[in-house]
């Protein structure tokens, strides 16, 4: 029994787009800025990202198969400290996930360096606390200089 043409070309032309689909998939997944760790039931890495092997400071070939360390909680977000050897330290947000891995259950650990956005934090809160002293200060010496003034005023 012969396959008509038309069924070879339409199998061939959803190959293609399989193909074409998968490696835009594949892309996505390695340019992403967010690190990406998927975590058996076990707490062993399964995959991880280019991004998340930066962060976590090892390469991809050595964080598979290693024990991830943190506890992973799914439907919720965390800070973590990202500790490197001789670098500054950086923090991530962390955010869980339930998913299936080759049929498997898994958790999906997205994390996003916020170190930026932590040290500006920390820069307004000095910035307000210096404001609030000043302001503080200000308010001590104005009031007895002040209060001398009010007095003499009510005499007169």
């Amino acid at each position: 029994m012969t396959v008509p043409a038309e069924s070879v070309a339409d199998r061939e032309r959803l190959r293609s787009r399989l193909a074409s689909s998968e490696a835009q998939f594949q892309a996505l997944i390695e340019r992403n800025a967010d690190g990406m760790l998927v975590v058996n039931e076990d707490g062993l890495i399964q995959f991880c990202n280019p991004a998340g092997a930066e962060m976590l400071g090892n390469p991809q070939s050595d964080l598979t198969g290693q024990r991830f360390g943190v506890p992973l909680v799914p439907g919720e977000s965390t800070e973590i400290n990202l500790l490197h050897h001789g670098q500054p330290e950086r923090v991530a947000e962390m955010r869980v996930t339930e998913i299936d891995w080759h049929g498997s259950p898994a958790l999906l650990a997205t994390l996003r360096d916020i170190s930026d956005r932590k040290q500006a934090e920390e820069k307004v809160r000095e910035a307000v606390e210096l404001r609030d002293r000043f302001l503080a200060m200000l308010s001590h010496e104005l009031r007895n200089p002040l209060a001398a003034i009010l007095n003499a005023s009510r005499l007169l």
